[in-house]
C-alpha cells in the first residue's frame, strides 16, 4: 500500500511540474515617453510604439476620439490595431499581462467608453490574445461588474491561447446581453 501511495504522489507531483505556471505582470506607459510610429500624425490622429513587457511592444493609436491598442512587434499590422469601441473612448495606460511560464499570452487593459450623448462613461476591460506576429480581442468585460478584473483574468486564461483571431468573435461578459460587434469594430478580424 505504501508503495502505491508513494507512486501516486510521484505521478501527481510530476504532472503538476509540467503544467504551465500562469501569473500576472503589470506595466504602465505614458505617451510622451513613447516613440511616434507614423510621420502622418495629425491633430485628429496619432500612433506610438511604447515599451511593454520584456520585448513585447505596445502599439497605441488614436483617431476620431477613439483609441486602438495592440501588443507585440509591428503592432500596427495586428488585428487588434483595427479594433476599438464604436463610441468615443480613452484607454487606461496600465496593462496586465497574463503569462504562462514567463511568456505573455494575453493582455488586459481598461477602456472608458462614452455613452451616446458623450456625457457619461462606462468602463470595459479588453482581453487580448498575444501570439507571434498578431494580437486580437478575445473578450470584453463590463468594468462595473463585481470582480471584473478576476472575470477578465479568467476569460484570458480560458480563451486566449486557443482563440482564432481570423474567425473568432470576442466574448462579452456584461450585466445585459450585448454582442461584441455591437460594441467594438473589427471583431472578428477576417483579414489575412
Amino acid at each position: 500500500m505504501r508503495k502505491l501511495t508513494a507512486f501516486a504522489i510521484l505521478c501527481l507531483g510530476s504532472g503538476a511540474a509540467t503544467a504551465g505556471d500562469v501569473t500576472s505582470a503589470y506595466t504602465a506607459y505614458t505617451i510622451d515617453k513613447c516613440k511616434p510610429t507614423s510621420a502622418n500624425d495629425t491633430e485628429s490622429s496619432s500612433e506610438f510604439t511604447c515599451i511593454g513587457l520584456a520585448g513585447y511592444d505596445i502599439y497605441w493609436a488614436e483617431g476620431d476620439l477613439r483609441t486602438f491598442v495592440a501588443y507585440g512587434n509591428h503592432g500596427f499590422e495586428h488585428c487588434s490595431a483595427q479594433q476599438t469601441f464604436g463610441a468615443f473612448n480613452t484607454l487606461n495606460k496600465t496593462v496586465e499581462w497574463r503569462l504562462e511560464n514567463g511568456k505573455p499570452f494575453a493582455a488586459i487593459q481598461r477602456w472608458n467608453v462614452s455613452d451616446e450623448t458623450a456625457t457619461k462613461t462606462k468602463s470595459w476591460l479588453g482581453v487580448t490574445r498575444i501570439e507571434d506576429g498578431n494580437s486580437c480581442r478575445v473578450a470584453l468585460v463590463e468594468g462595473s461588474l463585481p470582480g471584473a478584473n478576476g472575470k477578465a483574468r479568467e476569460a484570458a486564461d480560458r480563451l486566449a491561447r486557443k482563440f482564432n483571431c481570423q474567425t473568432g468573435t470576442a466574448e462579452v461578459i456584461s450585466a445585459a446581453p450585448v454582442k461584441a460587434e455591437d460594441l467594438m469594430s473589427g471583431t472578428p478580424c477576417g483579414f489575412e
